[in-house]
This record gives C-alpha cells, structure tokens and sequence, in this order.
C-alpha cells in the first residue's frame, strides 16, 4: 500500500509549486529562469506500487519518513537539468516555495 498526497498526475490544483531550486554550495538561479516545479509528498512504498523504477539510488524507506532529514526523488530530466555531468547522489537542495515574482503562489 501507498499514499500520496494527491493522485497521478494530479493537475496543478493538488501540487506544491517550488519556484526556485538552488544547489547547495551554488550561486542561487536567477529569476525567471528555471520556471516552476511541482512536488508531491508520498510513503516509501509510492513508487513500487505504481511500478516506477528508481534508476539511480534508492527509494524513500520507513526510517527516512522519522528522520529530520528530508529526501526528495528527482526524475531523471530534473538530476540533469540540475546537475549535468554529476552524480545527484548524496547533495543538498534548497527550495524556495514562492517564486520572487510571483508572490501569491500558493
């Protein structure tokens, strides 16, 4: 079994919008162009259930869901976008739930 804040695929309207993403240790994006992002919070299992393969790593566990850590799965065209040439494997995001530019993003 699984959970999932909201259902594949969802729509905007049951997503939480990231308006910037910045790797720790890099200089922050500049506005306007990475455009947003969309995350859903989900249980270890969400991924086997629906049968998406984790290329790369592995999927969230039961101890990760206790820990003050956060952990976030990438898809494959994100870890590019965001780390081209590198292992994402191990690094630090920060995420900015409010684009500058549009404030009243929920």
């Amino acid at each position: 079994m699984a959970v999932a804040d909201s259902i594949p695929p969802g729509g905007l309207e049951h997503d939480r919008i990231i308006g910037v993403i910045a790797v720790e240790g890099r200089p922050k994006p500049e506005g306007g162009t990475g455009g947003n992002v969309v995350w859903r919070s989900v249980t270890p299992a969400y991924f086997s259930v629906l049968g998406i393969p984790i290329r790369s790593g592995s999927g969230f566990s039961e101890q990760q869901r206790d820990s003050n850590d956060h952990f976030v799965i990438l898809s494959e065209a994100m870890a590019a976008r965001l780390f081209p040439g590198e292992n994402p494997i191990g690094k630090h995001l920060n995420l900015n739930e409010r684009p500058a530019d549009n404030p009243g993003t929920p």
